[in-house]
């Protein structure tokens, strides 16, 4: 059993979503979802979400150095 979460943002907002969410200092569990969103639409849009990359040692995003 699981739980669907509907959410509609623009790839701006969905941008500082994952930014804000997926920062070490988020709870886990929205940590983990954000790298999941990050995944997704990084698949659909990559150079809209080249600059983020996925620190897998601290299950959080983060901006590619230089950026």
């Amino acid at each position: 059993m699981g739980t669907e979460i509907v959410i509609s943002a623009n790839l701006r907002e969905w941008r500082h979503i994952i930014e804000l969410r997926g920062h070490p200092a988020a709870q886990w569990e929205i940590r983990e979802a954000a790298i999941e969103v990050l995944k997704t639409l990084s698949a659909h849009a990559p150079t809209v979400f080249e600059d983020l990359q996925i620190d897998e040692k601290r299950r959080a995003v983060r901006r590619k150095a230089g950026d």
